[in-house]
């Protein structure tokens, strides 16, 4: 198997995941936080639904600034909102891996804050990290959200006290 198709696999596999958990996030609980210093349920769900545009722009790229104005992004309100939004950045995300290729995946992109960079990698380790692992993270963060809201959690990777697998 082409080491692309590895990257794009995971990716798939995560994305459908993360799309499973952010269908269950009760809209009526959006301004909820779990503590005075977590982002608020709507806030973690934009987040993770934002999470693939990572992987856009590591692909679409050869650097980010994080000093640089990203721009506003467009107030969430609703579920729908937030899965159009995901369904959105993990398409992109998907295609721009799909056609990147081997030697783009493995050229170097940066990170950086101003005149300073932060680090440097291959293009296949900050999709894995800063796309796929970060989106891992947030989603588990979700869960606990969800748990605590008493929201039935879906399986993931296996069954779970609210579901079994079919």
């Amino acid at each position: 198997m082409p080491f692309a198709d590895d990257v794009l696999g995971d990716l798939e596999s995560e994305l459908k995941k993360t799309r499973r958990m952010l269908e269950r996030i009760p809209e009526e609980h959006f301004d909820w936080k779990p503590h005075e210093k977590s982002w608020s349920l709507v806030d973690l769900s934009t987040h993770l639904a934002n999470v693939p545009w990572w992987i856009v722009s590591t692909v679409d790229t050869d650097e980010i600034d994080l000093s640089s104005d990203f721009g506003e992004r467009p107030t969430i309100t609703t579920r729908e909102q937030v899965l159009a939004a995901f369904d959105t950045s993990a398409s992109d995300a998907l295609a721009r891996v799909a056609d990147a290729g081997e030697e783009h995946l493995r050229g170097s992109w940066t990170l950086k804050m101003g005149d300073k960079t932060l680090w440097s990698r291959p293009r296949f380790e900050v999709i894995r990290e800063f796309g796929i692992s970060h989106m891992g993270h947030h989603r588990g963060q979700l869960g606990v959200y969800l748990r605590l809201l008493n929201v039935p959690l879906p399986p993931i990777f296996g069954p779970t006290a609210d579901e079994q697998m079919m």
